[in-house]
């Protein structure tokens, strides 16, 4: 391995890079061969080449998010040294407060599809899933989702697309109501029916600092007449061991997706190696 080539998404969707033939790597070396690469949001993929400016191997990056800098996708050559691990600015050599970690996220996911005033959230699940990393590990930083075993749900019809976009108005969702469920309160204020898509995996943020949130292990879809209430129960399992079960808990929806990795939502133990092993 002579040279690492980096491409960054800062973007909160998943874009296809590329690395061309003739890409410059230093030295009088190019690339020989185009790399074509899909790169997750919030994430970067870093491709090495040998002397000859051949392609080996293709690795996602699990860094934190201070090392995406650009505010548009970049590709890059960097030095194959071992990835460093800074602490981030705003959180210090501890694990932080809770206002630090959430003004780091929320300085930084710019681009996140949130806004609590329509109970659409996902800054805090960022900041706090990120504390609860740097504590497993050490490595103190704000990870990006792809770090985090997450990734972007961008289906039109999901509950923070249509929640966002004024066409349903989010009355309640409550986890933590035994057998892994979650109620969701939901009300159609446009005068057609409306369909709301839930992915499997989607996260649901609790409203308090400290209280697990939840996911969906299931995928439904909800049709609510023009106008109409519904009222429904959804599979859920809890996200993140350590934190305090959610007990009737006030959640928001969110933007974010837990990435299956192959019977992630079989449980609740498999959930929570998922989520507490990232």
């Amino acid at each position: 391995m002579a040279w690492i080539v980096r491409l960054e998404n800062p973007t909160p969707a998943r874009r296809p890079m590329e690395v061309p033939v003739g890409y410059h790597l230093g030295n009088g070396v190019t690339v020989s061969e185009s790399v074509a690469v899909e790169v997750a949001a919030f994430a970067a993929v870093e491709v090495s080449f040998d002397d000859f400016g051949r392609p080996e191997r293709i690795a996602r990056c699990v860094d934190e998010i201070d090392t995406i800098v650009s505010e548009t996708p970049t590709i890059s050559v960097r030095d194959p040294r071992p990835a460093h691990w800074p602490l981030h600015r705003d959180v210090g050599a501890g694990t932080g407060s809770r206002a630090a970690w959430l003004r780091a996220a929320r300085a930084t996911f710019v681009d996140l599809p949130c806004d609590p005033s329509r109970h659409v959230g996902g800054y805090q699940i960022l900041a706090e899933h990120s504390r609860l990393r740097s504590e497993r590990t050490g490595q103190v930083a704000l990870y990006s989702p792809a770090g985090l075993n997450l990734d972007i749900d961008d289906h039109p019809r999901s509950l923070a697309a249509l929640a966002l976009s004024g066409c349903i108005d989010v009355e309640e969702i409550a986890g933590g109501l035994g057998e892994r469920a979650t109620r969701l309160r939901l009300h159609n204020v446009t005068d057609t029916p409306v369909v709301v898509h839930i992915a499997r995996g989607v996260l649901f943020e609790s409203k308090s600092w400290g209280t697990q949130n939840v996911t969906a292990t299931e995928e439904v879809e909800i049709a609510i007449g023009a106008g109409e209430t519904v009222l429904w129960r959804l599979s859920t399992a809890c996200v993140n061991r350590s934190l305090a079960p959610p007990m009737a808990q006030a959640m928001r929806a969110t933007a974010l997706r837990l990435v299956d990795r192959g019977g992630t939502f079989a449980d609740q133990e498999s959930v929570w190696r998922v989520t507490d092993g990232a």
